[in-house]
């Protein structure tokens, strides 16, 4: 692939992906000779047509440089690739070539390492029957029709279900809390990416619906009334998102009180 740098083999998986899934591959170089130059590796996902929707280069391997490199070095590099939550569906071509690190021109061919399928996220747009209706709003971003709850002695299931007013950049935060109504106190609290770390905010559609359940732990707590509550933070600053009902009238602490439970 130029400067006495070769392929000896190249893996990747799996080869059928979701919308937002990891792509994994693993790489081993060698040479027959001493390299001069120090070089990026660079692994593109292509359309038919050619555009590249997915690119990633990285210094070959990061903690050793080509420079460095002996005659009949074997050296493994692994990268990992995240489809975007709105690329479009259909087969992609993944190829590989080297990058002079210090010119950025490509060095030697571009190999084909053969092809990706990406497949849709299930996504749904319908609200479903709620057992109870709130209709708050975070601004023009997210919407909290209504949710269900189910109760134990253990652990409170809430199930919300939000909407995407548009699509976001960031990836917000939940909270749910349950206040001691006596003390003002939280007694049980969750923080998470919905869907318990798994669907970021940054990955909803507009007008998306999306079911995200959460479970709060309360066989430990003592007799007594608590609110439920949840709302959305910005993880970076911790800045909470303004929380109205869709009348626009502002919710105490941007936080929505969804029910008392004794």
């Amino acid at each position: 692939m130029g400067d006495h740098l070769g392929l000896l083999q190249a893996d990747y998986g799996p080869r059928n992906i979701m919308q937002g899934g990891l792509l994994w591959l693993t790489v081993r170089w060698t040479s027959d000779g001493r390299p001069v130059g120090d070089y990026q590796a660079c692994v593109t996902m292509l359309k038919d047509s050619g555009e590249a929707v997915l690119s990633d280069c990285e210094t070959l391997p990061p903690s050793w440089p080509t420079s460095k490199w002996d005659v009949d070095e074997i050296v493994r590099g692994d990268t990992i690739l995240q489809a975007g939550p709105f690329i479009d569906p259909g087969a992609y071509s993944l190829t590989l070539f080297l990058v002079d690190s210090d010119s950025g021109d490509q060095v030697g061919q571009t190999l084909n390492l053969g092809s990706v399928e990406i497949e849709a996220l299930p996504r749904t747009y319908e609200t479903p029957d709620l057992a109870h209706r709130i209709d708050a709003r975070w601004g023009e971003k997210i919407a909290l029709p209504g949710f269900h709850l189910e109760e134990s002695t253990d652990s409170l299931s809430l199930t919300v279900y939000w909407q995407a007013l548009e699509r976001l950049s960031a990836s917000y935060k939940v909270f749910t809390h349950l206040v001691n109504q006596s003390t003002g106190e939280v007694a049980a609290q969750v923080d998470t990416v919905p869907r318990e770390w798994s669907y970021p905010t940054s990955w909803w559609d507009s007008g998306e619906v999306i079911s995200d359940t959460i479970n709060l732990p309360v066989a430990d707590l003592p007799p007594g009334q608590y609110r439920l509550q949840v709302g959305f933070y910005d993880p970076d600053t911790g800045e909470r998102l303004t929380a109205t009902t869709a009348e626009g009238q502002p919710y105490p602490e941007n936080t929505v009180p969804l029910t008392i439970l004794e």
